[in-house]
């Protein structure tokens, strides 16, 4: 099975408190960006990788990738406009879209999504989290909470992601999502099956994640 990946990666990197993308943090001597991608470049099932970068990143981005499978374009207002610019480049039957900020996805865990994805339209990796989770009912009282939590790489069918984003885009809701599987099960009915993630697939979002991928 053939598929290309989608890699979202316009943040700005507020939270890290950098100054800059947190993607073009350099991790001894090479940039989270880079350690992302190479997982991908690896894996000869990639047809193509689509970076959707932010125009002030785009010159280094270029800059780091040189490589035939890859192609870049800009990234929109939200995630999940940007990640519909991705998108709307795929070619391939299945896509994939994964979290630029994640550089340790294992070869394990990436298989096991390329594998299942060709029997579902919609499939997510998920962990239980370690901590007790608690929602707030409308009269502000704790209730026992059954979230889990969803990492990425989420992965569809091509034409499954592609009408769920067109139609978000059209009813002008495309701004309210933040993760692609819940557009998808909200826009087209469609419940992602999940499989097991793992804790070690980390999105580096504060300087405290930092120790988890050196």
């Amino acid at each position: 099975m053939l598929y290309s990946v989608v890699i979202p990666c316009a943040g700005s990197g507020v939270r890290m408190g950098l100054g800059y993308n947190k993607v073009l943090f350099k991790v001894n001597g090479e940039t989270i960006i880079e350690k992302t991608v190479g997982i991908f470049l690896n894996d000869p099932r990639v047809e193509k990788i689509i970076l959707v970068v932010s125009p002030n990143d785009e010159l280094t981005m270029r800059s780091l990738f040189n490589h035939p499978l890859i192609d870049f374009t800009l990234g929109g207002e939200s995630r999940e406009e940007s990640v519909y610019n991705g998108v709307k480049l795929v070619k391939s039957k299945y896509v994939l879209i994964h979290d630029g900020a994640r550089p340790c996805l294992s070869k394990d865990l990436l298989n096991v999504i390329v594998e299942v994805v060709e029997q579902n339209d919609s499939v997510a990796p998920f962990l239980k989290s370690k901590d007790n989770l608690r929602c707030l009912d409308p009269n502000g009282q704790n209730y026992a909470s059954k979230m889990v939590l969803v990492q990425t790489p989420q992965a569809f069918k091509t034409t499954t992601i592609k009408n769920a984003l067109q139609l978000a885009l059209a009813k002008d809701v495309i701004k309210d999502f933040k993760d692609d599987i819940s557009l998808v099960e909200d826009m087209l009915g469609v419940a992602p099956y999940l499989v097991n993630g793992e804790y070690s697939n980390i999105k580096v979002t504060t300087k405290e994640d930092l120790k988890f991928i050196i």
